[in-house]
């Protein structure tokens, strides 16, 4: 049985440098390549799925 769900899933990257605007990166190899994301650095992830959106708190 094939699930009716379908996610939305969005990956919002915010850096010292864009604190206020996050950037949308895409899922793909190219499209992390292509952002200001660092492997090197020190990097937290806020995963959520309840609210309406990235700034609710």
């Amino acid at each position: 049985m094939k699930s009716s769900w379908h996610f939305q899933i969005k990956f919002l990257l915010y850096t010292r440098a864009n604190t206020n605007s996050p950037q949308s990166v895409s899922k793909t190899c190219q499209g992390i390549q292509q952002s200001h994301f660092s492997g090197t650095r020190k990097t937290k992830f806020n995963i959520h799925g309840y609210r309406s959106g990235h700034k609710d708190q």
